[in-house]
């Protein structure tokens, strides 16, 4: 069963993002072929980070 989760951070947590990303980075390389899709929204500029799915 596949399970999609759309997150959106809290405001004014960019830095707490930037700071967490590697480790995040690597749980989601240690799921491999588990993993199906992942990766960040971006905020209304198309760049900034705000969320995932």
């Amino acid at each position: 069963m596949l399970f999609i989760a759309h997150c959106i951070d809290k405001k004014d947590h960019l830095q707490v993002r930037l700071d967490t990303r590697p480790a995040h980075l690597e749980f989601i390389k240690e799921k491999g072929d588990a993993m199906k899709a992942a990766g960040p929204t971006t905020a209304d500029d198309g760049e900034t980070p705000n969320g995932s799915y």
